[in-house]
């Protein structure tokens, strides 16, 4: 553009000098005298002049229009440019979405992963303190010694000592022996208390991942059940006589009974008037049965059939 525009001034000076040297070289050049002679000299450079001048103005004008349309295409060219790098941003910016969500979706699986892992772990460690805590049950059980007796034996011994023809004095019976004799079997109740004990707050325990609510109660039932089968008829009368009121704690540990339904395999022989007989000779009161029922928990005594049976009988006995 900048070459066209000298090209053009030098041309258009070259014209008139042109000019001026073929006039002066036709007619001559002086100060004219007349008005007709200057305008005949105004009039030749004109005629001369202004097709050339205009012509140089229109070859100007179409090339500014030329670079003006140069200039516009080469616009649409980047504007076309643009929206393609534009769209291809875009295509990225959605394959990057679907990689984080590829990704998003890998961390949840491994995270996932991760708590089974951790909870697998955290389960694997309870029961190990579990078994660890049974077995050190069963060390206990077989140490105990009544009577030249010694193991379950011994409880075998220490029912027979409780024996009474009235509930009463069953009760009197089992509370002056603990009384006198809790040195020889206090220890197995309060074991087996923190056992149950444990295994209860088993929620409470800590834990770097949130365990499910309903595997945990899962594991806890499976080691209460675990539990209760180590347990004897013997052991599970004295384990009824031991959780009565006054005997030990204020409630506590028959609620554990309760919830667990560890008296569920209790052997309940008959139910007559006002007392129950426990495995053909361990008389009992009735309001001692009833003790062991709780309106939100059940009863000790779980779907135990003898028991559902007389707890009916029971009802029916005081509707009368």
């Amino acid at each position: 553009m900048q070459y066209l525009i000298i090209f053009i001034v030098l041309f258009a000076l070259s014209s008139a000098a042109a000019s001026i040297y073929f006039y002066h070289d036709k007619f001559g050049v002086g100060y004219f005298s007349t008005a007709g002679d200057w305008g005949a000299f105004g009039d030749f450079f004109g005629g001369v002049l202004n097709p050339t001048f205009t012509l140089l103005s229109i070859i100007l004008l179409a090339h500014t229009l030329f670079q003006n349309k140069k200039a516009l295409n080469q616009a649409n060219e980047s504007i076309k440019l643009g929206q393609k790098s534009l769209d291809q941003s875009a295509k990225s910016l959605q394959q990057n979405q679907k990689a984080l969500e590829i990704n998003t979706q890998e961390l949840s699986v491994s995270s996932k992963a991760l708590e089974s892992s951790s909870e697998a772990l955290h389960s694997q460690t309870i029961g190990n303190v579990f078994f660890n805590l049974l077995e050190q049950h069963n060390n206990i059980v077989n140490n105990i010694h009544y009577n030249n007796t010694s193991g379950r034996s011994a409880f075998t011994k220490i029912v027979e000592r409780i024996q009474a023809v009235s509930p009463l004095d069953t009760y009197n019976k089992y509370h002056e022996l603990q009384m006198t004799k809790n040195h020889i079997f206090g220890h197995y109740f309060r074991n087996l208390y923190q056992i149950i004990k444990y295994i209860d707050e088993y929620s409470d325990l800590e834990t770097e991942v949130e365990i499910n609510s309903e595997t945990k109660l899962a594991q806890k039932k499976n080691f209460m059940r675990i539990l209760r089968a180590q347990l004897s008829s013997d052991e599970l009368v004295l384990l009824f006589m031991n959780c009565l009121p006054s005997m030990v704690d204020g409630g506590q540990f028959k609620d554990l009974l309760i919830k667990y339904e560890m008296l569920k395999h209790l052997r309940i022989s008959k139910f007559e008037a006002n007392e129950i007989v426990l495995t053909t000779r361990t008389r009992v009161s009735v309001k001692y049965f009833e003790y062991y029922y709780d309106q939100v928990n059940g009863s000790a005594f779980g779907n135990n059939e003898t028991a559902l049976n007389i707890k009916e009988a029971i009802k029916k006995h005081k509707s009368l």
